[in-house]
């Protein structure tokens, strides 16, 4: 320890200096208030420095919370107004209006609001199938007017139509359904009724096995009606078609192919696939004419020399097939040729035509020819003695036919000529 004073070193317990007297322990304590004092500022600026940046930061954070709010405010303000003007009936109708105008299918399908099976009511389909209405000629339109109550509404337009004179007035009817639009606004619909463009449970038959394609859909045993169907038959139920003109088509077991043209409604609500003699390939047609010549030839062989039906029905016998009607007609051909005056002892189908060809209940072709033949009668003069006459003749005659194994069975036979005269 040295003497604050002169720097002489002095003992550790001297209280005052041997050299010059000054009093050590007053030095001392001066030194160390001195040192205290000189802490304290160092203390307080340390703790300022500490605390300026926090107070700094809270000031920061609550501008930018202030900021944040304002903005939030501002944006529900204007999503209100936009959803608002996006809810509203007037908004509703102008774009339905828009929709008709410009035939936007992808917009007008929404409205038609359909449920359940949509397979045959599908946008695709409707797009294919929707014709232009007569709003398509409209070059411009205003809305008039907006009509609003607690659970209707009533827009009314006016338009001007290409190469028509004046304008033209027309309204639409909203109506209020359950539910918010975005959770806070009422929900508007246009109230018309859409059914009208759908027609429910169509139904089609085709023979049985036939591939069946409606508006360029296959329909699936999903649609078959087992309880309609038959042997014969296949009866499918589409749960809802478009009240439009659409194609359908048919692949029979045969190998047959048919297009046609349906307009569902309420009174033709079902349609059945038909023959026509233009819808089949010569090849078949050949078939078909062929076997219509030797069922012919070989009918009239034994009607007439009066041969029991059972020896007949021998050659047509075949699994599922009823030939009742074939023996009733078989029965009265013999018994007309057996009462004529003109016996008819010979004949020769020369040549056969398709007349016409259609597809009975049963899903059974019904074919009828025009069958060009040369007969021979025989008659007897007055003084008894006999002749014979040979003519040509033609006539149309209608056989039915089960296809079956790629081949043709004789069901039935009718239009059958039986008289054959003498000139």
């Amino acid at each position: 320890m040295f003497c604050s004073e002169c720097g002489t070193k002095l003992e550790e317990d001297a209280v005052f200096c041997g050299e010059c007297g000054h009093k050590v322990e007053l030095e001392t304590e001066v030194k160390e208030e001195t040192v205290e004092i000189k802490e304290e500022p160092k203390q307080e600026e340390k703790n300022k420095k500490e605390n300026e940046p926090r107070e700094k930061k809270k000031s920061k954070k609550g501008i930018v919370a202030i900021v944040l709010l304002i903005l939030i405010a501002a944006l529900l303000g204007v999503g209100y107004k936009i959803g608002s003007d996006l809810t509203n009936p007037k908004h509703i109708a102008n774009e339905y209006i828009k929709a008709v105008i410009n035939n936007d299918t992808n917009k007008l399908y929404n409205y038609l609001d359909l449920s359940g099976d949509k397979t045959f009511v599908s946008k695709k389909i409707f797009k294919e199938l929707m014709p232009e209405e007569d709003y398509t000629d409209i070059e411009n339109y205003k809305i008039t007017e907006v009509t609003k109550k607690d659970l209707t509404a009533v827009v009314k337009f006016s338009y001007i139509v290409k190469n028509e004179k004046g304008e033209k007035e027309e309204k639409i009817n909203l109506k209020k359904v359950g539910g918010k639009e975005y959770l806070i606004f009422d929900k508007w619909k246009v109230d018309q009724d859409f059914s009208d463009f759908t027609l429910k449970d169509y139904t089609i038959k085709a023979i049985k096995g036939s591939e069946i394609t409606y508006a360029g859909v296959k329909v699936t045993d999903k649609y078959l009606d087992s309880n309609k169907s038959n042997e014969q038959y296949d009866v499918y139920v589409l749960p809802q078609v478009f009240r439009y003109e659409t194609k359908v088509k048919a692949k029979f077991p045969n190998g047959i192919e048919v297009e046609d043209e349906v307009t569902p409604s309420t009174y033709y609500n079902q349609y059945t696939f038909k023959l026509s003699k233009d819808s089949i390939t010569d090849e078949m047609k050949k078939e078909i004419l062929d076997d219509s010549k030797k069922v012919l030839t070989t009918i009239y062989e034994n009607a007439m020399v009066s041969r029991p039906y059972e020896e007949v029905e021998a050659k047509y016998k075949h699994s599922g097939i009823d030939l009742s009607k074939l023996e009733s007609n078989y029965k009265e051909l013999v018994a007309t040729l057996e009462r004529a005056v003109n016996q008819l002892i010979d004949i020769k189908f020369t040549d056969l035509s398709l007349y016409d060809l259609n597809i009975d209940e049963n899903g059974n072709f019904v074919v009828k020819v025009k069958a060009n033949f040369e007969y021979t009668v025989e008659y007897i003069m007055y003084g008894g003695n006999t002749e014979q006459t040979t003519k040509t003749n033609s006539s149309v005659m209608t056989l039915t036919f089960k296809y079956d194994d790629n081949k043709f069975y004789l069901v039935n036979a009718t239009d059958l000529k039986s008289y054959f005269g003498r000139y």
